[in-house]
């Protein structure tokens, strides 16, 4: 990690204090790192690369592509999507790992739980969703309960 971060991921136990150098992710500064560090790639790949269509959450990034416009990527002799395939191209020249079952394609796509179809401009929570989200804030504001903040942290999982 850098050295300027560092600081930030100082760890206390026991009244002594650690410096985290190898930022292992789930500290608190974890999400800032991780998300500077993909803003400038989505800046690379936006302003450089000319993937115009890139969108992030987190650690998944994806490509809109007009239906059938697909490019032969050598390294898993097979055909994706061409903004897709020069994204994967600038992850490899630029060193950042990535797994070939993740590389999906296809309408709809599963994102965070929602089936997105971006040739119909929709996203839709799936009903069985719908139905566990309903439960869920049911039981989150059941009349005169009192949650702890234990209670709390494990109803968000």
């Amino acid at each position: 990690m850098h050295p300027l971060w560092q600081v930030k991921q100082v760890l206390t136990v026991d009244g002594q204090h650690y410096v985290d150098w190898n930022n292992n992710f789930g500290r608190q500064g974890s999400p800032k790192v991780w998300i500077s560090f993909m803003s400038l790639v989505a800046w690379i790949a936006i302003h450089k690369e000319f993937i115009d269509t890139l969108k992030l959450y987190m650690d998944n990034s994806f490509p809109f592509e007009v239906a059938g416009l697909m490019l032969h990527y050598p390294p898993y002799q097979c055909a994706f999507p061409a903004k897709q395939m020069c994204l994967l191209q600038l992850w490899d020249e630029i060193g950042i790992p990535y797994d070939h079952h993740k590389q999906l394609f296809r309408s709809p796509l599963m994102v965070i739980g929602f089936d997105v179809d971006p040739n119909a401009m929709m996203a839709i929570l799936p009903v069985h969703k719908k139905h566990e989200l309903v439960l869920h804030l049911s039981h989150f504001a059941m009349k005169n309960f009192c949650w702890t903040l234990c209670e709390f942290q494990q109803l968000a999982g």
